[in-house]
């Protein structure tokens, strides 16, 4: 996980968007490290977890949705319309 923080160059003005964040590890990493985190998780169950496992992180916001049905345009303006760059 640290290597894949390490090469994204992502920084404190960074959106990023994550699609499957599972149990939230890699997750909570680039909450540490992005101005804001936008996962995409499809499956409910794992829903429960990763508020638990982020929830210190007020720049996480997790939709449970599938990436392929979402409306990527509106998540991004309102969820990262502060970020810099986003990836």
């Amino acid at each position: 996980i640290n290597n894949i923080i390490d090469a994204s160059d992502i920084d404190a003005q960074t959106g990023v968007i994550e699609i499957g964040p599972g149990m939230g590890s890699l997750t909570e990493q680039l909450a540490r490290h992005a101005k804001r985190v936008l996962a995409f998780e499809i499956y409910q169950r794992l829903i429960p977890v990763l508020n638990d496992t982020l929830s210190p992180y007020d720049n996480v916001t997790v939709i449970n949705e599938d990436i392929l049905k979402a409306n990527i345009k509106e998540a991004v303006e309102n969820h990262l319309q502060d970020c810099e760059k986003i990836m």
